[in-house]
């Protein structure tokens, strides 16, 4: 029906109504990366959903296995959504004389400029859902059957001053729209459901800085991620410049203006992961006052990509562990195991966080109770977390099943979480490495407490040539991990 030139995008989709949430969520994503506001957006979703419905619900009654496709075009400076099926045939007249419409049509037809239902002939049928433009892309050419333009250079931004503020839960659409500037769709899963970030922005699990152009254009993004509502320490992330504003010092500013209000909110410190394709996120943290405290290998999956940066990596990608005091830490007592406990020591006294190392006799250990393990998978990152809550006599068999599990579930980097504040943590260092983990770092505070992390890789290539790393200690917690990958 359409050419590729009009052609925007074709989905095939099953009709079980269970997939609709995200093809609908792509056709509203598309509609606003193509110019129309959010409110349009979640019209063009809402008709979108209705048609497919009556597909679903009629066009393929009895036939759960059937198939429809969801054509997306632009087409004359107007949005055009087709959906073809090939099930019942569909009274098309009885639908255009002025017969009484049930809700769903009546919807369409409020919210669209204009509806068409065409007979394709042994082809099926199809309704397109068709809505201009609006008048402003329509004069820049954005609309016609040209594609997009390509967006300008950084340089052509014009410089401006911007306001530093907390996002709110009903700004998320411009969240998303920034996400996709920087990262396109490679970005980690959860970002790209909208629900899910209005839901974490309104509960307090998620403090969202922007960074706001006098227009209303949303040029930058940081946030601090907590565990729960009452965590002491949080994760700094989703640091994002839109590729038009770079080189405007827009990250450090995020930065400082995040740590303020984390630190207003009570929290003790921030953690993070920088990545090492590009030295920006490292550099940004770093100048904010951020430590490092580890090196997470094979962290960031190859399919993740920075626009105007990086294209997809040939390898999976490693991460800067960093550490960011805001407040003073309680007094806390760490075992810490003897084979690193060395480097541990040096990065406690460089973060400048000070600690009572004890030590304590394998034979002193209560270890008759069986060994607790938490296991957490991070699908979109194809990572799991293993967190010792309990050492018992049975660890080593315990760590080998769910060790066995995630291998064959074809995970590909397993990190293991173990109390500093736990006299195990002294004594099992060796019975972790021998069966293939290797050290990567500590993160203070996490949970109540500072965590000894570990980490699996499992058949992983890493591109080691490519790895930036911005600063002297930075390199040298690199050179200790790889040191011990390339032992173990």
């Amino acid at each position: 029906m359409e050419n590729n030139k009009n052609l925007l995008a074709k989905l095939t989709v099953k009709t079980d109504h269970r997939l609709l949430l995200p093809v609908l969520s792509f056709v509203k994503n598309l509609a606003v990366d193509f110019g129309f506001g959010a409110d349009d957006a979640d019209k063009l979703m809402v008709v979108t959903e209705e048609a497919c419905k009556n597909v679903v619900k009629h066009a393929f009654k009895d036939e759960p296995d059937a198939c429809f496709d969801i054509i997306v075009s632009k087409r004359d400076g107007r949005f055009v959504i087709g959906i073809e099926d090939k099930g019942l045939p569909f009274d098309f007249d009885s639908e255009e004389n002025d017969k009484p419409k049930g809700f769903g049509l009546t919807i369409i037809n409020e919210y669209t400029d204009e509806i068409k239902f065409v007979n394709l002939g042994q082809n099926g049928k199809r309704i397109e859902l068709i809505k201009k433009f609006p008048a402003q892309l329509q004069e820049s050419g954005i609309s016609g059957t040209s594609s997009p333009e390509t967006p300008a250079p950084a340089s052509s931004a014009p410089v401006t001053e911007f306001e530093y503020r907390l996002m709110k839960s009903d700004e998320y659409m411009k969240l998303e729209q920034l996400v996709y500037k920087t990262y396109g769709y490679t970005y980690f899963q959860f970002v790209y459901f909208p629900d899910k970030i209005k839901e974490m922005i309104g509960s307090g699990l998620l403090l969202s800085t922007i960074a706001v152009t006098p227009d209303g254009h949303v040029a930058g993004h940081a946030a601090v991620e907590k565990i729960h509502t009452d965590s002491k320490v949080a994760e700094f992330g989703m640091l994002m410049v839109d590729p038009l504003y770079r080189d405007r010092h827009l990250g450090i500013h995020l930065m400082n203006n995040v740590i303020s209000n984390a630190r207003e909110h009570g929290i003790l410190g921030l953690f993070s992961e920088a990545v090492t394709i590009h030295p920006y996120s490292q550099k940004t943290i770093l100048d904010s006052g951020g430590k490092e405290t580890g090196i997470m290998l094979g962290y960031i999956s190859k399919e993740m990509s920075f626009r105007k940066i990086q294209d997809e990596q040939p390898a999976r990608q490693s991460a800067v562990l960093l550490y960011t005091r805001l407040n003073p830490e309680p007094e806390r007592t760490v075992y810490l195991p003897r084979e690193h406990s060395a480097v541990l020591k040096k990065i406690y006294d460089y973060v400048g966080i000070k600690r009572l190392y004890e030590k304590t006799l394998l034979s002193e250990l209560n270890l008759d109770e069986p060994s607790a393990i938490d296991i957490s998978i991070q699908q979109d990152l194809n990572i799991a977390h293993l967190d010792i809550i309990n050492f018992g006599n049975d660890i080593e068999k315990a760590l080998k099943v769910h060790l066995r599990e995630l291998l064959l579930q074809k995970i590909d980097v397993i990190y293991l979480n173990i109390f500093l504040s736990n006299p195990a943590a002294q004594h099992f260092n060796k019975t972790i490495e021998a069966l293939g983990f290797i050290f990567c770092g500590v993160i203070p505070e996490l949970k109540e407490g500072d965590i000894l992390r570990y980490q699996y890789l499992n058949n992983v290539d890493l591109n080691i040539e490519s790895t930036v790393i911005v600063s002297d200690m930075g390199k040298e917690l690199f050179d200790y991990v790889i040191k011990y990958n390339s032992t173990n």
